[in-house]
């Protein structure tokens, strides 16, 4: 079974050519008559797979050269159109082919039209295979597919001259490498006689290079080049009759050599030339020139099932290697979870072992972290006494009379026990009540008599508690205690100077947070 079919179109035949492993295999000649389409038929039923390509070679195909706007996506669709039904409205075989951009101007697109403007010959055919489900890749034009031949000649003006037994000899005109002209002159060979497509070959290359001169399509103040494509034989006949002038200038390519140079093992046995073209087509075909969607219908649908079928064997590909590497990482995962497994095994032993070894303390673990908690809270409320002492010190510069004697700084939670001189432990639950206290001992100096001490020591009461503090006198020169005795002598007087008192200083508790 062909991996390809390849097929040659003429006027009246079509030749078949299988493709397999990169080579042409032998030629099947059609006629285009019931037989010759019912022996076509059965052939493509033979290949229910073969990837299909059609080349033409027909007097009936057209070329015109048109400027176009530099327009892209729909607006140059939409002028492309405009343009085939204005040139080729009779015939769905159309195409288009930007050669080059002008340079001048408005820098237009220079694009080549061509279309085989009789569907009748190419119809019958393209029929069959769309009735057989064939896969249609494309309809090409030997025109548009000879180029191959002549890319290593650099030449301005180039006419290649290229002989198909099936269906004549074709001129093409090249102009800086892309198609000017074309023609084909039928001259058909169907049996094994070629000795004389030379003399034919002579005169239609001289009515040929008339024409282009009449058109002004002639290289100016410089020869034509001619290239001729045929065997060792007719090259010998036409070195012979072609002599190099001022008009042509002649270079005869031997078709073996030709061959060779394609990549085609076997060469052909005379200057027919359709098997280097169809080599040319399925080694590196082209995109499609001619063939419209219905006929490739099939076709595309070939090329979704594969690109579904690939998307599919990569997307399990993908599928296969992320599982698969997701078993490995969970293999690895697993070795961790022992691994770890055993170490938090081994260090609750140690842990055990150190527990066992270590002396026992006098104190419960809760114990300890309750005086840890009580700790890092008094550290983390820590009063100190430098705003409380300012304070004093600022009340009693207005108080010259008064010498502080003794100082004593305390905190506590609870004034009263401070007042009669106990000590309050500060625990967990008292150190939102804490508060700062002093017990000031000093005396009046100066004093001239009971009354002026008393009065002296209530001022500075007094302007304490308006400093924020709150003052209590502990005891007084005098006990003004309604139970109490007074006594005196003449010499009070002397003995009442420097009388002494104790008064208990507290800091409330909201200067002392001001203080913080």
């Amino acid at each position: 079974m062909a991996e390809k079919l390849l097929f040659f179109l003429g006027a009246e035949w079509l030749s078949a050519y299988s493709w397999k492993r990169g080579q042409l295999q032998a030629e099947q000649p059609f006629a285009n008559n019931e037989t010759g389409h019912a022996a076509f038929a059965a052939l493509l039923e033979k290949n229910p797979k073969a990837t299909c390509y059609l080349l033409t070679d027909l007097v009936e195909e057209d070329f015109r050269s048109e400027a176009m706007p530099h327009v892209s996506g729909r607006d140059h669709t939409e002028i492309v159109h405009r343009k085939f039904e204005q040139f080729y409205r009779n015939t769905p075989f159309r195409h288009a082919q930007i050669l080059y951009r002008e340079q001048e101007g408005r820098r237009d697109d220079m694009t080549l039209f061509s279309a085989l403007t009789n569907p009748e010959l190419v119809s019958p055919w393209l029929d069959i295979l769309l009735e057989h489900e064939a896969s249609v890749a494309g309809i090409y034009s030997v025109p548009l597919v000879s180029h191959r031949f002549v890319s290593h000649i650099p030449s301005s003006h180039l006419l290649l001259l290229t002989w198909q037994k099936h269906s004549g000899l074709r001129e093409i005109l090249y102009r800086d490498g892309n198609i000017s002209f074309s023609r084909l002159t039928p001259l058909v060979r169907t049996d094994d006689r070629t000795d004389d497509i030379t003399k034919p070959l002579q005169t239609e290359l001289n009515r040929t290079y008339k024409y282009l001169s009449s058109l002004s399509l002639l290289p100016i103040e410089q020869a034509l080049d001619v290239c001729i494509i045929c065997s060792k034989d007719h090259k010998k006949q036409l070195q012979k009759v072609l002599q190099d002038s001022d008009s042509m200038h002649f270079l005869i390519e031997d078709i073996e050599e030709m061959a060779e140079r394609i990549g085609l093992k076997e060469s052909p046995a005379d200057s027919d030339a359709t098997s280097l073209l169809l080599h040319m087509l399925g080694n590196k075909p082209p995109a499609n020139q001619y063939a419209i969607a219905d006929y490739m219908h099939f076709h595309d649908l070939g090329k979704a099932k594969n690109l579904l079928k690939v998307t599919l064997a990569a997307a399990a590909l993908i599928c296969v290697s992320w599982s698969g590497f997701n078993l490995w990482e969970a293999s690895g995962l697993h070795q961790d979870i022992e691994t770890v497994s055993a170490m938090k095994a081994s260090i609750k032993d140690q842990e055990r072992q150190i527990e066992a070894d270590y002396p026992r303390f006098p104190v419960s673990v809760d114990r300890m972290k309750a005086g840890v908690s009580v700790i890092q809270k008094l550290s983390a409320s820590v009063l100190l006494p430098q705003k409380f002492l300012t304070i004093i010190s600022r009340k009693l510069e207005d108080f010259p009379m008064i010498q502080v004697n003794s100082l004593s700084w305390q905190v506590t939670s609870d004034s009263v026990a401070a007042q009669s001189g106990g000590r309050h432990t500060i625990t967990q639950t008292s150190l939102s009540n804490a508060y700062q206290e002093v017990l000031l001992g000093g005396e009046v100096l100066s004093s001239l008599n009971l009354r002026d001490t008393i009065d002296s020591i209530d001022q500075f009461r007094l302007a304490l508690d308006s400093a924020g503090l709150s003052a209590k006198p502990v005891t007084l020169p005098i006990n003004l205690d309604s139970g109490a005795s007074i006594a005196g002598d003449l010499d009070s007087e002397k003995k009442l100077r420097g009388s002494a008192f104790v008064m208990k200083v507290a800091l409330k508790k909201k200067s002392q947070i001001e203080g913080q």
